[in-house]
């Protein structure tokens, strides 16, 4: 169940990707035929290219994954901190790489910058308590299309989530666009629950970050009973 929520989280941004991606060809294309009509000359053309490039370099440039110190994890790009006890299990960079599903051995700055840039979601943070299960994961990526607020980002894929909760099999699934309080601010978020066969119950909360084009989904996942915002009330501003 546990693996459950890091695949369902991993599915939403990858179907995010591609919806996003899909709106993005319709609007490149009708771009394309606009410099049609209008004869933009080839070095106009160009010109826009290494704009959008440079625009690319400067999203990623002070982009970090974050450091763990004394269990307490710091990440100065999203501007945040979880502050965590011996009670925790903290994936090292080598296991981040597994649930990525990266070629390379480890996570850090350098593979995680690349594998964004290629428009793949990596994970930069996973937490697991060691006495309920109770998790919190981080993922990072790239949005396709340009200045999504978190609230467009939800609305965009509420359906497509509840989608893939059904097809893992689950049920009485609810999944919900709510605000919840995180570092001291009330933000959009994910509400959803389901019950597996076996009976057990999960409450989970997504909370989106974004710097520019990159997007950061914190993800808190709880069982037999909806302990989320305990969780949320973990992170401060960093």
């Amino acid at each position: 169940m546990k693996r459950l929520l890091i695949i369902l989280i991993a599915l939403f941004m990858v179907t995010l990707s591609a919806c996003s991606s899909s709106k993005e060809e319709k609007e490149t294309e009708t771009a394309n035929n606009d410099v049609k009509e209008e004869e933009v000359v080839e070095e106009e053309e160009e010109e826009v290219e290494e704009v959008e490039e440079e625009v690319v370099v400067d999203d990623l440039a002070d982009f970090d994954i974050g450091e763990v110190d004394n269990f307490t994890y710091k990440n100065k790009f999203f501007g945040i901190e979880l502050p965590l006890d011996e009670n925790w299990y903290i994936a090292s960079d080598n296991e981040l790489a597994q649930i990525s599903s990266s070629v390379a051995d480890v996570i850090n700055n350098d593979v995680a910058k690349e594998s964004i840039e290629d428009g793949k979601v990596i994970f930069i943070f996973y937490t697991e308590n060691l006495n309920d299960g109770n998790s919190i994961n981080i993922v990072a990526q790239k949005m396709p299309l340009e200045n999504l607020t978190a609230s467009q980002i939800i609305d965009l894929q509420l359906d497509a989530l509840k989608e893939e909760f059904v097809a893992m099999g689950l049920k009485n699934i609810s999944v919900e666009k709510t605000t919840v309080n995180f570092c001291g601010e009330q933000v959009p978020a994910v509400a959803t629950y389901a019950e597996s066969e076996e009976g057990v119950t999960m409450d989970q909360r997504q909370v989106f970050l974004l710097n520019k084009s990159i997007c950061a989904v914190i993800t808190l996942g709880t069982f037999n009973g909806d302990t989320t915002q305990e969780l949320l009330n973990l992170f401060k501003k960093y």
